[in-house]
């Protein structure tokens, strides 16, 4: 059976609005979003006071006038700047980690509006998400699920210490096996792409069904034998509304910095409207991603073990069936 990519992109553009949970987590993922906003900026006040949107107005200036932020640096950032990284990586982790774990409940529920049987997400189970992020990290690029590219990855490795030695014993002989050991790489890293995709279905597989993280991957390396291509298509198609919209976006980002800034020097409000639209976009390429992957992932499945076949309409209720089709 086919992959019906229309229906792929008239989930990813439809359904998360029509559903009120996927709109609430939505909701939940701006809010934190301003909420790590503040965080970030009490960190920078703290460390740097009021010289903070100094410091942001005058990296507006910098092109035209850099004395201004020179000072600053040399004054008030030099003295503060590593504590206040090493507390910024702290601060960064646990947003990003809380973020994600928002986004994964998204996929969760958009794989309950397709159709799919979800378990949903918890802590333990987002643990087991990240080693198996890890994991999958370290099969796509030793390509560990394909005998033939895992022994090609190391005679790269081997070839690797093959073109060092050369350049000690002669240059030119060097520049050879190294340009040849470029389009060896080249061709893995396509290896590299083609791995990827077959293990690109892990986590809805994970949230579906909680099973062990190598069995998981191996899952996902199975369902897509023979259906690589299928998969990539899919995934293109997703990419490409997405990146469709961002740049739309991303105009209309330009224009407004523009505006801002044209006759004044009001750089923190263009900086500050930046950041506003990129905390309202990012759940929506969440939602976007989400909607339509899970409907790749319904596609590939065998029909026994999906829940039901994907529906486009759904209520505005957000309330969908769960009962297994015969």
């Amino acid at each position: 059976m086919g992959i019906d990519y229309s229906l792929i992109l008239r989930n990813a553009l439809t359904l998360f609005w029509k559903d009120q949970k996927t709109l609430f987590y939505m909701g939940v993922h701006i809010a934190f979003s301003i909420l790590s906003l503040i965080a970030f900026t009490s960190l920078g006040m703290y460390f740097f006071g009021d010289n903070i949107f100094q410091f942001i107005n005058a990296l507006g200036q910098l092109e035209s006038d850099s004395s201004i932020f020179l000072d600053l640096f040399e004054s008030v950032i030099v003295g503060n700047i590593v504590p206040f990284i090493l507390a910024a990586i702290v601060v960064g982790i646990i947003c990003v980690l809380i973020s994600h774990f928002i986004d994964l409940l998204i996929y969760s529920r958009a794989m309950e509006v397709v159709g799919l049987e979800s378990e949903g997400i918890s802590i333990p189970k987002y643990a087991k998400i990240i080693l198996l992020y890890i994991w999958v990290i370290i099969a796509t690029f030793t390509s560990l699920y394909h005998k033939t590219f895992l022994y090609y990855f190391i005679g790269l490795i081997i070839f690797s210490i093959i073109v060092a030695v050369a350049f000690v014993l002669n240059p030119i002989l060097g520049l050879i096996a190294l340009f040849i050991w470029a389009l060896l790489f080249f061709i893995y890293c396509l290896i590299i792409i083609y791995n990827s995709i077959r293990l690109s279905l892990s986590t809805f597989i994970m949230l579906q069904k909680d099973g062990p993280v190598m069995q998981t991957a191996n899952s996902s390396w199975d369902l897509t034998e023979k259906r690589a291509f299928e998969v990539f298509i899919g995934y293109v198609l997703v990419s490409a509304v997405i990146i469709a919209i961002g740049f739309a976006l991303s105009i209309l980002t330009i224009l407004l910095r523009l505006g801002l800034t044209i006759g004044s020097s009001n750089f923190i409000i263009a900086f500050a409207a930046d950041i506003l639209i990129s905390i309202i976009t990012a759940p929506l390429y969440v939602a976007i991603f989400g909607f339509g992957y899970s409907t790749l992932y319904s596609q590939i499945l065998p029909k026994n073990a999906a829940a039901q076949k994907p529906q486009a309409p759904v209520p505005r209720s957000g309330k969908f069936s769960s009962k297994k089709t015969k």
